[in-house]
């Protein structure tokens, strides 16, 4: 059903899934049966900050309403981490509001994500990402088009490993033969969310053991804790990180403080890094 002149709802394997954009060199990697998604415009210039600071200014400019609440959250780490990278084209699966990918230099920038208020302020905040509302179960894609895929705490919100292996199978299959992912989570079975989820809530948010188990038979994977400290020592961290100047070597300093193999137990959160195991 065409709408105006740039949306079009289209349907695959009985899913619904809504497109924005205005790009076509986007069209290339769509699968044969999928179609058209909308467009907003916004600027950003948020100077010479360190890393931290560059993200948190971005926050203020949107407002504080998607705010991951947290300044030593396990995303700061992954836009640390794709940064600078130089790939092609990226996916961002459950993009949110699109502020990971905002920070990514790649020539095209790929969100999917269910929430339609969600896509509608990642299109604010990134006015050339191509936007899809989709489920990460049914990707719209070819085969082997992606050399990067971020999983940002998107498959822990699916209720089952029924869902979530369907959901690999489909990142599997897009990713190109060298590709590498970015899967992130929180850790609620940490101490730290001890007052704020019951214990059963705990148990039944996925772990990275059990994200470990549906990814090993076709990755390598490499898995750390993030932030093991408590909110005190942390607070005094964010003072000071609020008044240091740019360096990245500060930056990396303070990453490796919070990340680690041995954080695994007690971190709030984790990433993995995943790339295909060669066939040969």
């Amino acid at each position: 059903i065409i709408w105006n002149d740039f949306t079009v709802f289209f349907i695959i394997d009985s899913k619904f899934f809504q497109r924005i954009t205005n790009n076509d060199n986007f069209y290339s990697i769509l699968s044969d049966n999928s179609n058209k998604i909308s467009l907003f415009n916004k600027d950003h210039n948020y100077g010479i900050y360190l890393l931290f600071k560059k993200i948190m200014k971005v926050w203020e400019e949107i407002g504080m309403g998607y705010f991951w609440g947290d300044l030593f959250d396990v995303r700061f780490f992954v836009i640390n981490l794709i940064k600078n990278d130089n790939v092609e084209k990226i996916l961002d699966l459950g993009c949110g509001i699109g502020m990971i990918s905002h920070f990514s230099n790649s020539k095209l920038k790929i969100g999917l994500e269910l929430q339609e208020k969600s896509i509608k302020n990642a299109k604010k905040l990134n006015p050339d990402m191509e936007l899809i509302r989709g489920d990460i179960r049914f990707l719209p894609f070819k085969n082997n088009v992606f050399p990067k895929i971020l999983s940002i705490h998107s498959l822990s919100s699916m209720s089952t490993p029924e869902q979530r292996k369907i959901a690999v199978s489909e990142i599997n299959r897009v990713l190109n033969e060298k590709g590498e992912i970015i899967a992130s989570a929180a850790n609620l079975r940490s101490k730290h969310y001890s007052k704020k989820f019951t214990l059963s809530e705990r148990l039944g948010y996925v772990n990275y053991k059990e994200l470990v188990e549906v990814f090993k038979n076709e990755f390598n994977i490499r898995v750390e804790g993030f932030n093991p400290y408590p909110k005190w020592l942390t607070g005094v961290l964010r003072r000071i990180i609020m008044k240091l100047s740019e360096n990245e070597k500060k930056d990396e300093l303070i990453f490796k403080t919070l990340k680690s193999e041995k954080f695994l137990k007690n971190g709030r959160g984790f990433f993995m890094i995943l790339k295909k195991k060669s066939e040969h």
